[in-house]
């Protein structure tokens, strides 16, 4: 019992030293003098993020901070419980997920049935067919007021892929990604499962969920994203111009992306919104 006993003495060990430099690695300036460091030594940036964000995430878990269990996989065993007890015959009233009370139209069901029927059920390009994504541009350009080409257009399998692919794309192992809430739990659950780091901007009634004077408290130079889902599900916010340009501001002072979830743009009642 010798061995195993120092063994795991060691990794006890190691598991505090890791906590007491995951709290200094939460100052933002420590973080980026390390990471210049580390290319100054020629070691792998790569390999120091992901290092550095494993020493943080450590740290989060010993102060109780991390997430337990309160994401998208929590909640999707939540809406399948409810949609068990509908098959049972109770009167179940779902506030959990963002699904409307109604069916896709006839045109959609019957272009789709024709698609299978002309044997259009094959792997197609990566980013998308290109006849929709022509379409998805021409129809956002008009909307939008803008030049979209279909370059500039990704067809994903639903928006919870579309979100993992931005985080991955736009930021590194270490990175901080805001995440505005209330908000659709898996925003957090993906930035965890990437290596990237949550900071959670928690908006309130009192304020008429307004985000920009708590995204400015919380942001820093860690920071590489901001997601952002109006109109919002739960709360109905839609941002007015004033919030807007605040952001869009904000975004370029500190040189990161707006990640901008717009899935219920259609549902608001405003038929020009901004996006």
């Amino acid at each position: 019992m010798g061995e195993p006993s120092n063994l795991l003495r060691d990794l006890l060990n190691i598991s505090a030293r890791a906590v007491r430099l995951g709290e200094r690695l939460d100052d933002p300036k420590t973080f980026l003098d390390l990471l210049e460091g580390s290319r100054r030594l020629g070691l792998s940036e790569e390999f120091c993020r992901r290092l550095l964000g494993l020493l943080i995430e450590e740290w989060e878990r010993a102060e109780g901070m991390a997430e337990k269990g309160e994401d998208g996989l929590r909640l999707r065993r939540f809406a399948a419980r409810a949609m068990e007890l509908r098959k049972a015959g109770r009167k179940i009233v779902r506030l959990e997920l963002g699904e409307p009370d109604f069916s896709a139209s006839e045109k959609i069901v019957e272009a789709a049935c024709e698609a299978i029927r002309e044997g259009r059920t094959k792997y197609s390009s990566a980013a998308g067919l290109t006849e929709l994504k022509e379409e998805l541009a021409s129809n956002l350009s008009d909307r939008y007021g803008v030049d979209l080409k279909t370059e500039n257009i990704a067809v994903t399998a639903g928006g919870t892929l579309a979100t993992y692919a931005a985080i991955e794309v736009l930021s590194k192992p270490g990175d901080s990604v805001m995440v505005v809430e209330p908000a659709w739990p898996l925003y957090a659950h993906q930035v965890r499962r990437l290596g990237r780091r949550v900071v959670r901007v928690r908006t309130r009634v009192e304020d008429g969920w307004d985000p920009v004077e708590a995204i400015q408290e919380k942001v820093s130079k860690l920071v590489k994203i901001i997601i952002l889902n109006y109109p919002n599900n739960p709360t109905g916010k839609v941002l007015d111009r004033r919030s807007f340009e605040a952001l869009l501001d904000l975004a370029e002072d500190y040189d990161l992306w707006v990640v901008s979830d717009e899935v219920y743009i259609d549902f608001c009642g405003i038929r020009r919104l901004r996006s």
